[in-house]
């Protein structure tokens, strides 16, 4: 909950509409360095451009929305298009990259991680020990 990037972290809540500012900046600029806009956010929070109940939403966006922007141009088809993305995580962490996604004009579906994981060790047992066991 400490950070230097950050003057007053006991706030934990994301504000949707700042998060995507966040994923909107990072996103609209290629060529910007995710150090650089990081460290930028402190200097807003300093010059009192940026309270610090709004750098939380903001630099989630940027480190989801970095990741998020990173993936997109790595699994593109030479479309540029995507398929449905298929998001398997913890609840608030998933909504958050199925906002940035969705942000970016990206469909998503988001699945629960429990189901997911008893699913796949039922079907580890089946292929271990046959469906009679």
């Amino acid at each position: 909950q400490r950070s230097i990037l950050i003057s007053d972290s006991d706030r934990l809540e994301i504000d949707d509409k700042i998060f995507c500012r966040g994923v909107a900046a990072i996103a609209d600029n290629d060529n910007a360095q995710l150090v650089h806009t990081l460290f930028g956010v402190r200097s807003k929070q300093v010059l009192e451009e940026m309270p610090s109940t709004d750098a939380i939403s903001y630099l989630s966006g940027l480190i989801i929305g970095a990741d998020v922007t990173g993936a997109v141009k790595i699994f593109s088809g030479p479309s540029g298009s995507l398929p449905p993305i298929q998001i398997i995580g913890q609840h608030s962490l998933a909504n958050l990259y199925t906002l940035a996604l969705n942000h970016l004009g990206i469909e998503t579906t988001c699945h629960d991680p429990t189901k997911i994981a008893l699913s796949g060790y039922a079907t580890l047992h089946h292929y271990l020990f046959g469906a009679n066991n």
